[in-house]
């Protein structure tokens, strides 16, 4: 089925029947008709995943659940109810009413409603064959009208377009309205399962853990393995204590402060320590207001998921006002993420908070996204967090309740006191500033400085901060000429109070540079507001501390009565002096703090709101309740993420399952449902075994420690035994993680035996690692589901604890350790001729490159671009020999044998990704030559030691032998400099830059006659040629040695280059043979 022209339908339906029932996979011949916007009716095919009982068993009631889901409106899972299934002869009519979900990304769609019958009969064994009809009602006025003020489609303020259907112009699709029916036919095979009832009466801790479970915990921890795993989170946690969070080590790892508050409140699960509650909420509120640097939505996951895990662990101690926010927080993603948030939200999450980072779900519109797992996962973590809470939806307060405040009396605002006339949701455009104070002090206006109630200061009038005495002075807030009013955008703001890109407030200064040096990193903040409203009548207002800008922590006094977000009172005309103690949050954040004129619609608008979430929170329907909805959403898309994206042996290589790993975990914790197979986890075993150690060990001991629970369990004690080799961690949740799966792992078996070396089909690399040696070289053949084949003869070594040949998978293959052919690439996989795996890890692969095509360069790579050009048959044929072999002491040798043909005339170019042979990461200076040594016979990479090491860690040498002379050149990989790509070229095509320079000035030479059309027609005879002469060229072979060892590197000797070719490394050698090289006497 094509995905770009067609629509497939996935239906899970949870069928309770007394007979038995299997998954079956329902084709609709044209089984879905949607009109685009000229008119046209756009038919698609149309797939269900049905629950099918037999024909002998009893039909179920109506009413059970299912989902839908659509490649063409790929971000959208689609609820639906079985509404009858009755028996009909052999077979079965059902009946479903699907509703359509409207579709954010693209393409642009509205839904609505679609009855379906269908009438099934067996067809065979697992087989069924039938009809069905579509009855559809597209999307009412008033949903469309919901919609567009939910998407930002309805009237703008201050633009001159009123129109409130702009969404209707920009739709790209709506579902047709006439009926439609066609032939179904159904089997067995590839068909989905249901997902399991998730129990909204959730007891705490429930993320990863239960209460019952926790003593074991406890007592993993005071094994000398689990202490030092604790020790280590101790240590993460300290470090962020003393150095704060920064882009560069003392410091904890910036914008994760939401992990480390997960840490402190796994302590506090372990311990009942409130001091860690306390900092879990302090640290929570991190990355809430905050945008990540420099564009880093790909921090998101981490946020969501360390939110989650702090919330559930200690947040019945928080103060009520942050543990809503938080809930608000995680409500909002789970639905973006979910890609549901098309209905109304009963919380008002955007109306009350103005959160930075949730980003729209930085557009995560389907299952194929990159890192759409990963953040989907993340949100369900905290869909799951939440879950069963009672709302924190805002009731407004009886009207016969709401208390009224009089203005002040016999107060004369003295000059230069900022007097205001009421705005309503502007926050004051005059007041006098006062501060900065250190944002943990509880409370400003303690002491020396008074009470709040009676503060009536005047500009030059003090309070004291720390000892120093800082003055009131006047405050203009950024935009504050803006309609809308201004913000307090601590960017630019923040020279009112101290410094930022200019001025600045001397005070302010000097204890900023105090606080930071006496703590060790800059503190948070706080400053005080004052000014006054000459309110002209009498109104009811609500008090926005916080609320409907990017805040928290803020206190308000209205007159002297502190006012929390939401409370309303009653005012009088008369002067209002405001006071407002402001939490800086800093960064891209603004807060604005004000009051609002509150109206009786707003009230009914608030209560029918209220009353709507409290109804959603508690229904165990997913249609009604949109958390759970939300939760099955993502579980759904999840597997179909991973059946589209993970192979058979685990997950490709650079993606990541920091988030996955503990969703499968807690989802199998509270329904039992075992997730590990679909999602590529249980039978990965291999993976681990052959790269953790080696090639990105982090990751793949994150892997171990993190899906210990869910591997195979003949694998467990080998993943455990990996696992164990890792106890300094990154993250805090790693740890958390580490310990937990130490709990809580059964006894496992007698593992079975994973040979190191071996091949990963659905990566298409052959992995050969040294038996109880830190060394690793990958080849790759290019298979899918993870390339197209264009890093077809990829390679990589690792050893000696780094990378001495860089693998860069999914790179742009110019960089790429391949044989690049003139402009061309592989076209498809790799055709594997031999393999064969030692038992020391050592082995072989003989691949064939048959097909080749002109480069796609890499932005072209991306979904939705032309289709790459096709292959030419004339084209290059390449057969490439490659053997590791561990036997020579305790280093590796690669030997690579390339056959050409039909290559005449083009540059070929073998490509060596080195690395950083001179130094580290962020090393600035050019690295050119540092750690590269150019001899007459070979090119040896030798690194620097390491920090803190007594030796260099080995050295590389690289022998490529050509039947003509090589051009080697070396270049950078990165902007730094750091990273070296060497490049031996043979029949090097002249640059153009070479070119211009040979041919002489046109001014000193006179144009010379000729035919119009007789250059090209020269060139394309010459191409001809040169296509009929590469034909009838002899094969080409090059031979490729690389050796890695501890000390000085070996001789090394080519001996008649060819199908016998051979090779003598010191005492050793080597024969060709057709299934790879092979060992001489």
């Amino acid at each position: 089925m094509n995905a770009r022209r067609c629509v497939g339908w996935v239906l899970g339906c949870a069928l309770a029947t007394a007979g038995v029932a299997a998954p079956v996979r329902i084709q609709l011949r044209d089984g879905l008709a949607l009109t685009d916007r000229a008119g046209s009716i756009v038919r698609a095919p149309l797939e269900m995943d049905l629950d099918l009982p037999d024909p002998s068993a009893t039909a179920p009631g109506p009413g059970a659940l299912a989902w839908a889901w659509s490649p063409a409106l790929p971000g959208s899972e689609h609820p639906l109810k079985i509404e009858t299934l009755a028996r009909e002869g052999d077979g079965w009519q059902i009946r479903i009413a699907v509703r359509i979900a409207p579709h954010r990304g693209e393409p642009l769609a509205t839904g609505g409603q679609i009855g379906f019958v269908l009438h099934l009969n067996p067809a065979g064994p697992g087989a069924w064959s039938g009809t069905y009809r579509a009855t559809p009602t597209p999307a009412s006025a008033a949903e469309l009208a919901d919609l567009e003020r939910a998407w930002g489609y309805g009237p703008v303020p201050g633009l001159k377009d009123p129109d409130t259907h702009r969404l209707l112009r920009a739709r790209d699709l709506r579902l047709a309205e006439a009926p439609w029916e066609g032939a179904a036919r159904g089997e067995s095979n590839g068909a989905a399962t249901p997902g399991p009832p998730v129990k909204l009466a959730l007891p705490r801790p429930r993320l990863l853990f239960t209460a019952e479970q926790l003593p074991a915990i406890r007592d993993a921890a005071a094994t000398p393995e689990g202490h030092a795993i604790l020790a280590a989170l101790t240590r993460l946690l300290e470090r962020a204590e003393k150095h704060g969070f920064s882009y560069h080590p003392p410091g904890a790892e910036h914008s994760m402060g939401n992990l480390w508050s997960a840490g402190h409140a796994f302590l506090f699960q372990l311990t009942g320590d409130q001091a860690h509650a306390r900092r879990a909420e302090q640290l929570a509120r991190s990355n809430l207001f905050g945008n990540y640097y420099y564009g880093g939505g790909w921090l998101h996951p981490y946020t969501l998921l360390g939110l989650a895990c702090a919330y559930d662990w200690p947040a019945h101690t928080w103060d009520p006002g942050f543990r809503a926010m938080v809930y608000s927080y995680l409500w909002k993603n789970a639905r973006q993420l979910a890609l549901c948030d098309d209905t109304p939200d009963p919380l008002s999450v955007s109306n009350r908070y103005r959160f930075a980072n949730d980003q729209a779900a930085f557009q995560i519109r389907s299952a194929t996204d990159p890192s759409g797992a990963q953040f989907r996962a993340a949100a369900a973590m905290g869909a799951l967090a939440i879950l069963g809470d009672p709302p924190p939806a805002y009731r407004p307060a009886d009207p016969g309740t709401i208390a009224t405040l009089d203005p002040a009396t016999g107060y004369e605002p003295p000059p230069g006191v900022p007097v205001l006339p009421f705005e309503s949701d502007v926050m004051p455009r005059e007041w006098l500033l006062n501060g900065p104070f250190l944002g943990d002090r509880t409370d400003l206006f303690a002491g020396t400085n008074g009470a709040p109630a009676g503060l009536r200061p005047i500009p030059g009038d003090f309070l004291t901060s720390d000892g120093t005495a800082v003055e009131w002075r006047h405050y203009r807030p950024n935009g504050a000429a803006d309609p809308g009013g201004g913000s307090i955008y601590a960017r630019v703001c923040a020279r009112s109070w101290a410094s930022s890109t200019g001025g600045g407030y001397g005070p302010g200064i000097e204890l900023v540079r105090r606080w930071t040096r006496e703590r060790g990193q800059p503190p948070s903040l706080r400053i005080a507001l004052f000014t006054v409203i000459a309110n002209d009548r009498d109104r009811v207002v609500q008090a926005l501390p916080n609320w409907r800008s990017a805040s928290w922590g803020n206190r308000m006094w209205l007159n002297g009565r502190e006012l929390r977000d939401g409370d309303l009172v009653r005012i009088a005309a008369g002067l209002y002096p405001l006071l407002v103690d402001v939490a800086l949050v800093g960064g891209y954040s603004s807060q604005a703090p004000r009051l609002r004129e509150y109206t009786p619609a707003d009230r009914r608008a608030d209560t029918a709101a209220a009353d709507a979430a409290a109804r959603a929170a508690f229904s165990d329907d997913p249609t009604v309740n949109p958390l759970l909805g939300s939760v099955h959403a993502i579980r759904r898309s999840l597997l179909r993420q991973a059946s589209l994206r993970v192979g058979s042996d685990g997950w490709r290589i650079w993606e990541t399952q920091e988030a996955v790993l503990p969703f499968a975990r807690t989802w199998l914790g509270l329904t039992g449902e075992e997730t590990a197979t679909a999602l590529g986890i249980r039978d990965a075993a291999s993976l681990v075994v052959r790269l953790s150690e080696t090639w990105e060990p982090t990751r793949f001991r994150y892997l171990a420690w993190a899906g210990l629970s869910l591997f195979a369990r003949e694998d467990q004690a080998t993943v455990l035994g990996i696992a164990r080799t890792h106890t300094e961690f990154r993250r805090p949740t790693e740890a958390i993680l580490a310990l937990i799966g130490l709990a809580l792992l059964p006894p496992p078996p007698v593992p079975r035996a994973i040979p190191p070396a071996g091949s990963l089909p659905s990566h298409g690399i052959d992995a050969f690692r040294a038996r109880d040696r830190n060394l690793l070289a990958l080849i790759q053949s290019g298979n899918a589901p993870f390339t197209d084949g264009a890093e077809a003869g990829h390679f990589a070594i690792h050893g000696f604890g780094r990378g001495w040949i860089e693998w860069r998978d999914g790179a742009d293959p110019s960089n790429g350790n391949v044989l690049a052919i003139g402009d061309l690439e592989p076209a498809a996989p790799a055709t594997i001729v031999a393999r064969q795996f030692e038992p020391d890890g050592s082995g072989s692969v003989v691949m064939d490159l048959e097909s080749f095509r002109p480069r796609v360069t890499p932005g072209s790579r991306k979904a939705g671009s032309p289709p790459p050009p096709r292959p030419d048959p004339n084209g290059p044929r390449v057969r490439r020999h490659f053997t590791v072999d561990y036997s020579g002491g305790d280093g590796a040798t690669l030997l690579i044998a390339d056959r050409i043909e039909r290559a005449a005339f083009l540059e070929k170019v073998w490509r060596f990704d080195l690395g950083q042979p001179g130094g580290f990461l962020n090393e600035r200076t050019t690295a050119t030559g540092h750690g590269v040594r150019y001899r007459e016979h070979d090119i040896v990479v030798a690194p620097p030691p390491g920090r803190g090491a007594s030796a260099p860690p080995g050295t590389m040498q690289i022998v490529v032998h050509a039947p003509a002379r090589l051009h080697w050149s070396e270049r950078s990989g990165n902007r730094e400099g750091t990273r070296r790509i060497l490049e031996a070229r043979l029949d090097r095509a002249e640059r153009t830059v070479e070119r211009e320079a040979r041919a002489p000035s046109r001014a000193d030479t006179p144009a010379a006659p000729g035919v119009p059309g007789l250059e090209d027609l020269e060139q394309e005879l010459g191409e001809q040629t040169r296509t009929t002469a590469r034909a009838a060229a002899p094969p080409l072979w090059v031979i490729t040695v690389i050796n890695l060892q501890r000390g000085e590197p070996p001789t090394v000797g080519v001996e008649t280059p060819g199908e016998a070719a051979r090779v003598r490394i010191g005492d050793r050698r080597y024969r060709l043979t057709p299934e790879g090289w092979r060992h001489e006497p």
